[in-house]
């Protein structure tokens, strides 16, 4: 049976500032010009890691060519 995991507000904050991190960072880190994870995204993806969670995903979104670097 699952069960249901409650997080404070300043955790859900922090939550949301990684989620950012890791949608600018994500086909190759163009923003870096670092080819595969940079600094950043790997710490991001280790708050979602410290707190049992997984990042959002969108589909497509990692395709050459649909990525926007707007």
């Amino acid at each position: 049976m699952p069960t249901t995991t409650y997080l404070s507000a300043d955790v859900v904050n922090e939550l949301g500032m990684a989620q950012a991190v890791i949608e600018q960072h994500l086909a190759a880190c163009q923003l870096c010009t670092v080819y595969g994870r940079c600094a950043a995204r790997r710490e991001a993806d280790a708050v979602f890691n410290r707190y049992g969670q997984l990042p959002r995903r969108t589909p497509g979104r990692t395709r050459a060519g649909l990525v926007s670097l707007r």
